[in-house]
């Protein structure tokens, strides 16, 4: 898993002429779907554009260098958070059922749901949660869920289920290239989303160039540079934010 993580890397453009095999792209977007996700509500949807005229739409919606990064990947998934995920919470309460959850949960779930995803009002059903949760957490001093809207709290899903997926990439010889660069009106355009989604991300898949293929599958591919990160040291804490997190023999 150590080699893995280091070998993925964010694809700085791919080849064309390397498709992505559908069994290969099957097991990425069920990876996704296997991912964890608050109260089992999946708040996110994903769109995979693979044709040549459904690319070359998307295209025209992204920003910079990402245009020529759909072009060329043979497969990009527009990852699209729902901001109206209560709609589906009758389907979740019925699927937990079936799972063998107990009643008292199953009851529980659409009150616990709303807390997190809102009602199916919008900005102004958030508008109204969130004076109700100040108000609540001023008066009660107990400790209460921090507000935030329904658009945070979904891509904050959609950002778990988009982690698996680049990690699963990466395991079958997947190039990917997670981009925020977009202009969110013309992707929802273009792959046919109404306002009810925001589109945090849309990540691009295949192969990178000088890739070697045998027998269906990447047996020789180019060794990423890997990017610059912080040391381990200032980017995690012990007990509390600043206290050295102990690395190497020092662990314990």
């Amino acid at each position: 898993m150590d080699g893995l993580v280091d070998w993925r890397w964010a694809a700085r453009d791919f080849d064309p002429a390397l498709g992505v095999a559908d069994e290969d792209l099957e097991a990425v977007m069920e990876s996704a779907r296997r991912a964890p996700s608050s109260l089992n509500l999946e708040p996110w949807r994903a769109v995979v554009v693979r044709s040549d005229e459904g690319r070359e739409r998307l295209a025209t919606a992204m920003l910079a260098a990402n245009a020529d990064r759909v072009r060329h990947a043979p497969v990009s998934i527009v990852m699209l958070a729902d901001l109206e995920a209560m709609r589906d919470v009758d389907n979740v309460v019925r699927r937990e059922a079936e799972a063998g959850k107990p009643r008292e949960y199953t009851d529980g779930l659409p009150t616990k749901a709303a807390v997190f995803a809102g009602g199916a009002m919008g900005k102004a059903g958030d508008a109204m949660r969130l004076g109700a949760f100040a108000l609540a957490a001023t008066v009660s001093g107990v400790a209460l869920p921090t507000p935030q809207p329904a658009e945070a709290w979904a891509s904050k899903q959609l950002g778990i289920a988009t982690g698996f997926m680049l990690v699963a990439a990466a395991a079958r010889g997947l190039a990917a290239a997670p981009m925020e660069g977009l202009d969110a009106h013309r992707v929802r355009a273009a792959v046919g989303a109404s306002s009810r989604f925001a589109v945090p991300l849309v990540v691009a898949l295949g192969y990178a160039p000088g890739t070697e293929m045998g027998e269906g599958a990447a047996s020789a591919r180019p060794v990423p540079l890997g990017s610059p990160r912080r040391p381990l040291s200032e980017t995690v804490s012990l007990e509390t934010l600043g206290e050295a997190f102990p690395t190497g023999g020092a662990r314990r």
